[in-house]
């Protein structure tokens, strides 16, 4: 499936995709570069967030990026015209 959101590159629109996955349930923490995650920060369609995994007395913090209501308006607004195969 290809989108296109205004205002973002194609690289931009693949992560805020990831980034939209990434709250399925059971999904890994999205692998962005820092450079792509904040220009997402800075137009408002991604917040950074921090994950913590625990194990036993193990625990892992994972700093990422989690898409904002104004990413979900615009992917979910993008995919409004995909025509999605039966």
């Amino acid at each position: 499936m290809t989108i296109t959101i205004p205002n973002l590159s194609a690289a931009e629109t693949e992560a805020l995709e990831a980034m939209f996955v990434q709250e399925l349930p059971g999904a890994e923490p999205v692998r962005i570069s820092k450079k792509l995650g904040n220009a997402l920060v800075a137009k408002g369609f991604a917040e950074p967030a921090e994950l913590v995994f625990r194990s036993g007395l193990a625990k892992v913090r994972v700093q990422t990026w989690k898409i904002s209501w104004a990413g979900h308006m615009a992917y979910c607004e993008a995919c409004r015209d995909v025509e999605i195969p039966e």
